[in-house]
């Protein structure tokens, strides 16, 4: 395995602390604008907040498929298991512009498909249906 310096601590600021406790939401964003991807290894999260955030932020990510199932090929990395982990991050590390595409790829389609207005509209259509349609 190559040493490529992704745990290095972010460059924030001298006087903030390195911590793996909370972060404001303000400091999570300067991490994810100093990243050049999201690498999300978990293997039981519920709505997978984070991977949206990073998006937001233009990352490219990583995750797998069966915690994240709506992420596509077009801006993002869904892999079936950790073993692919590895080969999924130098593909980036070694082309950092197809990350970048991926990205920007990436944080369109959540702007398209997760905004707080197509949100608030399929949950306002989900419960004008009667409670035997209401499946989630």
């Amino acid at each position: 395995m190559r040493n490529i310096g992704l745990f290095t601590k972010p460059k924030i600021s001298p006087n903030k602390k390195w911590s793996s406790g909370y972060y404001s939401h303000d400091t999570m964003a300067e991490f994810y604008n100093q990243a050049l991807m999201m690498v999300h290894p978990s293997s039981g999260e519920g709505a997978a907040r984070a991977v949206q955030e990073a998006m937001a932020c233009g990352l490219p990510v990583i995750a797998l498929k069966s915690v994240v199932p709506w992420l596509e090929n077009d801006f993002s990395c869904p892999i079936d298991d950790l073993s692919q982990l590895e080969e999924a991050i130098m593909t980036w590390v070694d082309n950092p512009q197809k990350a970048m595409e991926m990205g920007i790829n990436g944080r369109k389609w959540l702007v398209e498909n997760h905004a707080f207005q197509i949100m608030a509209a399929a949950i306002s259509k989900f419960h004008d249906l009667p409670k035997s349609q209401q499946t989630p």
